[in-house]
């Protein structure tokens, strides 16, 4: 009886390793914080901007017969930056008065919502794999002036981007890993835990 007990765990162990990281049928999902971005408008003194917020959802849809680990999936992201910057000179409001030494704050709200095919390969044995996304999506731009007498107000249109990403997950269990992205997206690097289902 214990025999078969051993066996039975050690096989449904194996096929548990054996299994690829990303398959067809096979759901993840991306909870991370991205760093850099295209969206800087100034540098120095009296800007800020938050990490990107981001959540990505990759579904396994297709295995190549002729290539072992290689797999297509299919997802959406949504994602959120705000950056600000403040001022500390002197202007003219729209009634013509001058402020002198009044600082006033513009800031910029992203959200990024979209769809992102994706290409994997999974490391035969090894709970890790790699994968290349283009991400495709639409952005909503929110602008704000702290003080709504400054004169020249902004007006920002929604857009749409696409871009290139290159990432790799790691997975300590069959349920939880981390992730790390590169690419020319809504931010230059991107890190964050994995969670597959």
């Amino acid at each position: 009886m214990k025999k078969i007990v051993l066996l039975l765990g050690l096989g449904i162990a194996s096929s548990l390793f054996g299994q690829d990281a990303f398959q067809k049928k096979t759901t993840v999902l991306n909870l991370g914080l991205g760093f850099g971005n295209g969206y800087v408008r100034y540098w120095g003194v009296g800007y800020s901007s938050t990490p990107y917020i981001n959540v990505a959802l990759d579904y396994g849809v297709y295995d190549f017969s002729e290539v072992k680990g290689l797999s297509i999936g299919l997802g959406g992201f949504l994602g959120w930056r705000r950056i600000s910057y403040t001022y500390g000179g002197s202007w003219v409001d729209k009634n013509g008065k001058w402020h002198y030494n009044e600082p006033f704050t513009e800031s910029w709200s992203y959200m990024n919502l979209g769809f992102r095919p994706t290409l994997h390969y999974s490391f035969e044995d090894v709970k890790a794999e790699v994968y290349a996304g283009f991400p495709i999506g639409y952005t909503f731009v929110n602008y704000k002036v702290s003080n709504p007498d400054y004169y020249y107000v902004s007006t920002y249109a929604n857009y749409f981007s696409a871009g290139f990403q290159l990432g790799g997950r790691y997975y300590f269990t069959d349920r939880f890993g981390i992730f790390l992205e590169f690419g020319y997206t809504y931010s230059y690097a991107n890190l964050g835990i994995s969670l597959k289902f």
